[in-house]
């Protein structure tokens, strides 16, 4: 059996895990932020990020 699925599964389950952190604390429009850096790091996992947008990195994986 490959373990690509499952480790996909698991990476994708701490992103969730590391969003929902981060989102308790914000407001609407922090959230909406992390968000959008989520969906564009998963858009183009490639492009160069600030350093104050910790999130990215966890998503880049």
């Amino acid at each position: 059996m490959p373990l690509d699925p499952i480790r996909l599964g698991c990476d994708l389950m701490n992103l969730f895990f590391v969003f929902d952190e981060y989102t308790d604390v914000e407001d609407k429009s922090g959230a909406q932020n992390i968000c959008d850096v989520i969906i564009e790091t998963m858009k183009n996992p490639d492009k160069p990020r600030p350093r104050e947008v910790c999130i990215w990195a966890t998503a880049k994986e």
